[in-house]
């Protein structure tokens, strides 16, 4: 028998990025421009320098920046973090990283090596942010209309500086290979910008995505006369990292070198703020509830329900999942919500680091939703409905169950037949 040969598969990486843009176009995402803030935003938390204490590191030297600026003549989005590690660990060829990555080199027991991930498909491994797919990588590709981005990081394990392009060509997303290192990483990120980026002089990491589509150039823009607004980029963050803004995080929108930092919008301060008793709102809250699943023990950190005196904007008309600091998406099977007020409840849930890990198992991987093939998700979903039944029954409500009503209303219409 003649010696057989293997090669790897041939791909079409055009259609591939034009999948994922529509992917995060789609329910349950909720756009490009959200879906580039959420990811952005993962990343510089993944790579965060913390100590002990996330909080003290937010606090402390942690920043996250976006700027919409002109290069070439065209409108470019550039994001960068302050206070983190930067892509760090080895700078490798692609056939390098390959081949680390057979032997689960790109793992997390090799979590330094962000630089080689990075320059990988769907590795994330070691990731300590929300990312969890290595997906988020793609969807700047697809904001860019030429499908071209300029990536720049400052080391901190060595003070290195890199740069790369990752563009398409034809049908195959290529990118410098290896990496530009140190002087000639600033010439070519003077290159490639026409001097309007200059090379970084804190450690992190930069994206920046060239002809940026449309849709963020005008939520972005929102962002400067309407924050509130849902469509502006300001809303999308506050509301996806709300957890975290609370925390001390500073994230800011710069134009035209005017700087604007994102707070909590108006709405979702008054739930997230919210008391019992004060300003019409009624508020149930749990804390440390434990759950059993396959011998251990989960811990659900925290259960707030917010009913406020007014019918609450649609997007926080419901109860979601906080994972990793991060708003995932809606509790969204059955609750037993008292029709009378289910226009005014609001609510979201906090979980520890294990329960959190069962909920990554069945999350969608744009991070807008989940699933509910996991008995611990389960056990989560019974203590809401208990919660919200609690609640219900102390402001004079009963359970609503709904497939019991629907069946009613029909054997009675089937009688009067």
């Amino acid at each position: 028998m003649s010696e057989r040969n293997f090669s790897p598969m041939p791909q079409n990486d055009r259609h591939q990025v034009v999948q994922i843009k529509q992917e995060y176009a789609n329910d349950p995402a909720m756009g490009v421009a959200h879906g580039v803030q959420k990811d952005a935003i993962q990343n510089g938390i993944g790579a965060i320098i913390t100590g002990k204490s996330l909080a003290k590191g937010f606090k402390k030297n942690w920043k996250f920046n976006f700027e919409l600026l002109e290069i070439k003549g065209s409108l470019a989005l550039s994001f960068w973090d302050e206070g983190t590690t930067g892509l760090t660990g080895d700078i490798l060829t692609c056939n390098q990283i390959d081949a680390l990555g057979q032997d689960d080199g790109l793992g997390a027991n090799n979590a330094n090596e962000r630089l080689s991930r990075f320059l990988s498909r769907f590795y994330s491994g070691g990731n300590s942010g929300p990312g969890s797919f290595g997906r988020g990588k793609l969807i700047f590709q697809a904001a860019s209309e030429s499908n071209s981005i300029l990536i720049d990081s400052l080391r901190s394990d060595d003070g290195r500086y890199v740069v790369l392009s990752r563009k398409l060509f034809g049908n195959s997303l290529k990118q410098d290979d290896p990496p530009a290192i140190d002087e000639n990483a600033k010439q070519l990120i003077k290159e490639e910008t026409e001097g309007a980026l200059l090379p970084l002089e804190k450690y992190g990491t930069r994206i920046t995505i060239f002809h940026v589509d449309s849709e963020i150039v005008d939520a972005f823009e929102k962002s400067f006369t309407n924050p509130n607004s849902e469509d502006s980029f300001y809303h999308m963050i506050s509301e996806t990292w709300w957890e975290i803004i609370e925390m001390g995080a500073e994230i800011n929108l710069i134009k035209n070198e005017e700087v604007l930092k994102v707070n909590l919008t108006t709405d979702l301060e008054r739930i997230i703020r919210s008391k019992n008793n004060e300003n019409g709102f009624k508020v149930h809250k749990k804390e440390n509830i434990t759950i059993k699943h396959k011998g251990q023990s989960f811990v659900i950190k925290e259960i707030k329900l917010a009913l406020s005196p007014d019918p609450i904007p649609e997007l926080f008309n419901e109860i979601w999942l906080q994972r990793k600091k991060m708003k995932v998406g809606p509790f969204s099977r059955k609750l037993g919500i008292n029709g009378k007020i289910r226009d005014k409840l609001s609510g979201y849930v906090r979980l520890d680091s294990g329960l959190e890990t069962e909920f990554e198992k069945v999350e969608h991987p744009t991070h807008y939703s989940f699933g509910a093939k996991n008995k611990a998700v389960q056990e989560v979903y019974n203590i809401i409905r208990k919660e919200v039944s609690e609640f219900q029954k102390n402001l004079g409500f009963k359970s609503e169950n709904r497939d019991g009503k629907l069946r009613d209303e029909l054997n009675k219409a089937l009688t009067r037949l």
